[in-house]
């Protein structure tokens, strides 16, 4: 709980009042072993997450081929952001790539938090504003930015996914066959 505490602290100013509050509903931990789904296409999510342990990727699948949009991994909040705000079923994946625990948070006490907490609701609009400008640069990069340049800026923006996710994931993250990916690192450091 002190990881959510800390995580939430950062974000906001929060009382401990204010704080008591929110870790009082979101404290359900879950264990997901290597390869489970969090949740998986045609699932509605009804959860955030909160990672406390392991890696994770969202992703779908065109043509039998995962392709990878995002990651999960300790520290990060991790949701099937559509369906949970749609109520309607995901079109992604959200699966364990390594063991994973996580500190989960019901819509229905989202939503409540929301209603009752404004510095809660003000640290929500500030995560969605952050993760869709970084979703909208990453998709100009995905069309302007060479293989390289979109390696180089991966190494600038998240060094720590290169230690802590598989090169198949990054390489369809960045929209690139692996053996790209592995010549690319031998030239770029």
């Amino acid at each position: 709980m002190q990881t959510l505490t800390t995580f939430l602290q950062t974000l906001a100013n929060f009382t401990t009042s204010e704080l008591e509050q929110i870790t009082s509903v979101w404290n359900r931990k879950q264990t997901f072993n290597r390869g489970d789904f969090i949740v998986s296409a045609g699932e509605v999510e009804t959860q955030v997450h909160f990672v406390l342990e392991g890696t994770q990727t969202i992703h779908y699948l065109e043509n039998g081929k995962e392709i990878c949009v995002g990651f999960g991994y300790p520290g990060t909040i991790l949701i099937a952001y559509p369906s949970f705000i749609t109520g309607k079923p995901s079109e992604f994946y959200v699966q364990a790539i390594k063991k994973t625990e996580l500190l989960s948070l019901n819509h229905a006490d989202w939503k409540m938090l929301l209603e009752t907490l404004p510095k809660f609701k003000d640290v929500w609009y500030k995560l969605t504003e952050t993760a869709l400008l970084g979703m909208m640069a990453r998709e100009v990069e995905l069309h302007i930015a060479s293989n390289a340049e979109r390696y180089e800026r991966l190494l600038k923006r998240s060094p720590q996914l290169l230690q802590q996710i598989p090169q198949r994931y990054v390489a369809s993250y960045l929209k690139m066959e692996p053996e790209t990916l592995s010549r690319l690192k031998k030239i770029i450091v």
